[in-house]
C-alpha cells in the first residue's frame, strides 16, 4: 500500500492495517492516532515525527526504521522488532514494549519514562541522556548498552546480568556519568544512594 492511500484510508476513518507489506513506506510527521499496525512490515519505514499515540505495532517489524522524533505515547511495541532504528529524540512514555527487540538502536535522548520493558534485547543499544525515569527493564538484556548521561530515578533493573561498561563491582560503583536514584538492581534490592554524577 502506497503512503497516499493510507493517509486517504485512516482520514476516512479506518484503522486496521495489521499484517500490511509497508516496507520502505514514507509516513514522515502523519498522524496516526490508535492505529493498528500489529505484524506488519514496517522496514526502513520514514516515519520521522510520526504520531503513534497509543497505536499497535506489536509483533511489528520496524528494523532499520527511520522514527527520529517520533510520539509513540502509550503505544504496544510488545514483541516488536526494533533493530537498528533509529528513535533519537522520540517520545515513549508509557509504551509496553516487552519481549521487544532494541538490538543496536539508538535512542538517544529518548523519553522512556514510565515504560515496560520487561524482557527487552538493548545489546549495543545507545540510550545516552536518555530518561529511564520509573522504566521496567526487568530481565532486559543490557551488553553493551551505553547509558551515559541516562537519567535512571526508580528505574527496575531487577534480573539484569550484563551491563555493558555501566558498573563494576558487581554494580557498586557506576562508571558512567548517569543521574542515578533509588534504582532497582538485578538482585531486587533498592539502591537508595542518589549519584547525580552530570549536574
Amino acid at each position: 500500500m502506497k503512503a497516499e492511500e493510507l493517509l486517504r484510508k485512516y482520514a476516512a476513518g479506518e484503522r486496521d492495517f495489521s499484517g500490511m507489506d509497508l516496507q520502505g513506506i514514507n509516513l514522515a510527521k502523519a498522524n496516526l492516532v490508535e492505529a493498528n499496525f500489529k505484524g506488519s512490515n514496517l522496514t526502513g519505514a520514514n516515519l520521522r515525527e510520526v504520531i503513534l499515540h497509543e497505536a499497535c505495532l506489536e509483533d511489528a517489524n520496524l528494523s532499520e526504521a527511520d522514527l527520529i522524533g517520533a510520539d509513540l505515547i502509550n503505544a504496544n511495541l510488545k514483541r516488536a522488532n526494533l533493530s537498528q532504528v533509529n528513535l533519537r529524540g522520540a517520545c515513549l512514555r508509557g509504551v509496553a514494549g516487552d519481549h521487544a527487540n532494541l538490538e543496536g538502536a539508538n535512542l538517544k535522548f529518548a523519553d522512556l519514562s514510565s515504560s515496560d520493558w520487561e524482557n527487552v534485547n538493548l545489546t549495543n543499544a545507545n540510550l545516552e541522556g536518555a530518561n529511564l525515569c520509573f522504566t521496567n527493564l526487568q530481565n532486559a538484556e543490557l551488553a553493551g548498552v551505553n547509558l551515559s548521561y541516562a537519567i535512571l530515578i526508580s528505574t527496575n533493573f531487577k534480573g539484569v546480568t550484563k551491563f555493558g561498561e555501566l558498573f563494576l563491582d558487581e554494580w557498586a560503583l557506576p562508571t558512567c556519568n548517569a543521574c542515578i536514584d533509588h534504582i532497582i538492581g538485578p538482585d531486587g534490592t533498592v539502591d537508595k544512594y542518589a549519584r547525580f554524577n552530570y549536574f
